[in-house]
């Protein structure tokens, strides 16, 4: 049987079981029935009729606690959660409303709570705090990579790791954000150290990341005026992107262009005329790649060529 066919079995097994509660009354079957049928549509991409059944699970969460009748957790966060995501949008103020309702109750949330093992409180929680600090909700953000980093403690298998770096990076990006940035410099060195070992041991998920936290961290040096180790993260990660392009893991040369020539201008102004202008020699290797041969046809050397050492 095929996915879809599974998911339309699903669906069809559900339809019936609401349909059979409604005719009882509001129960904690029936809500779970609601939050599990809207789930099946979310990922069959039927998203308006997802939504209406988050509605229906909202409302009677609602309904509840107006009567003063405690709530399950996992039903609770599970579906402000999945209503949450669907509403993920900077014009859209649900989004931040349902989240804010699960920071309420997120101390609560544990391994074995109705959905929830340990992974899927980490994985939740790194996806609800990327939602915010896209919509630029950077203080909302917090709590959640909080509880994940609190999740992955005493951790240390290659998941967990990897979900480390990530959390680390993500509540970096919301210190800087929020112009908290000697605290959020910390963040990106803990990532950064962690997946530099990842890395090393061949246990890394997306060095791409690795390369985004290099770069980002030397944005908060600009920042904070310590022009040096920006300049050197910029070199780390135009390093990293640019090796992560030769071997195919990645095609983001744009991002290589504006890094070779962030730093050439940088070096520039450091009087370091010779490698500013390797840099843009490689920028324009990469931003035009039949300028390589051009480059080669007039006897100038490479970008890579005799490349000294920064530091």
């Amino acid at each position: 049987m095929s996915s879809e066919d599974r998911l339309e079995e699903a669906l069809s097994a559900y339809n019936t079981k609401i349909d059979n509660l409604e005719r009882i009354g509001d129960s904690d079957e029936l809500l779970e029935a609601y939050i599990n049928r809207g789930t099946v549509l979310m990922m069959m991409e039927f998203y308006t009729a997802a939504e209406s059944d988050f509605d229906e699970a909202v409302e009677s969460i609602l309904i509840r606690e107006r009567k003063g009748i405690p709530v399950d957790l996992g039903l609770y966060i599970r579906a402000y959660e999945n209503r949450g995501q669907l509403s993920c949008d900077v014009d859209n103020p649900r989004m931040l409303s349902d989240y804010r309702r699960i920071i309420e109750r997120l101390p609560e949330l544990r391994h074995g709570t109705r959905y929830f093992t340990t992974k899927d409180i980490v994985i939740m929680c790194i996806n609800c705090a990327e939602d915010l600090l896209d919509c630029r909700y950077a203080d909302e953000a917090l709590p959640f990579i909080d509880k994940a980093l609190e999740s992955l403690k005493g951790k240390h298998d290659v998941w967990a790791e990897n979900r480390y770096m990530d959390a680390c990076g993500i509540k970096a990006e919301a210190l800087k954000s929020l112009r908290r940035f000697d605290e959020s410099v910390s963040y990106y060195n803990d990532a950064i150290k962690v997946g530099e070992r990842l890395l090393y041991e061949g246990n890394i998920d997306d060095p791409y990341l690795l390369t985004l936290c290099y770069m980002y961290r030397g944005d908060v040096y600009d920042a904070l005026d310590d022009n040096e180790n920006a300049l050197k993260d910029h070199v780390d990660a135009c390093g990293s992107l640019e090796e992560m392009i030769n071997n195919g893991s990645s095609k983001n040369r744009h991002l290589l262009v504006e890094l070779c020539q962030d730093i050439a201008a940088r070096l520039m102004d450091l009087g370091r005329v010779e490698q500013s202008e390797k840099y843009l020699l490689k920028s324009m290797r990469y931003g035009l790649p039949e300028a390589e041969e051009a480059i080669g046809a007039l006897g100038m050397p490479g970008p890579d060529d005799d490349d000294d050492e920064f530091y």
